[in-house]
């Protein structure tokens, strides 16, 4: 969708719009495959992660962000996600503070279930249309 990225997921819901950058890695053939979270860094198995994941997904989230205030001139948030297949996610409070929701995918439905509404259904309306548009345009 962007110049040189795609976002891989918008999600329009009640609870806002979340925006979900897929990371798929292969699993350890022993043991346990686990994602550790220290401040806004990402540890994959033990290992720091290769890349800026949570600014890759802070930026996509931003990118949104614009594009929906250009097109509709409503200033909406837009929630970074980054999930994980297969991947057991440390909770720590770590990831609390994030404003980045780092998971498993299987957790997501709740996480958004349990989310405050921050949008009508016409407001879901609207951006879907707005959102929709720009697609097209492209």
């Amino acid at each position: 969708m962007g110049n040189d990225f795609n976002l891989d997921h918008v999600i329009l819901s009640e609870q806002g719009v979340f925006v979900v950058e897929t990371k798929t890695y292969s699993k350890p053939a022993r043991g346990e495959a686990i994602i550790f979270i220290d401040d806004e860094q990402l540890s994959i198995n033990g290992f720091p992660s290769q890349t800026d994941i949570i600014i890759q997904a802070k930026a996509e989230a931003n990118w949104l962000k614009s594009i929906v205030k250009e097109s509709s001139d409503k200033d909406i948030s837009v929630k970074p996600v980054v999930v994980f297949p297969g991947w057991y996610i440390d909770s720590s409070s770590a990831n609390k503070n994030l404003n980045v929701w780092v998971l498993n995918p299987k957790a997501l439905p709740k996480y958004i279930e349990n989310a405050p509404k921050v949008l009508s259904k016409e407001d879901m309306m609207q951006l879907s249309y707005h959102i929709s548009r720009y697609i097209r345009t492209l």
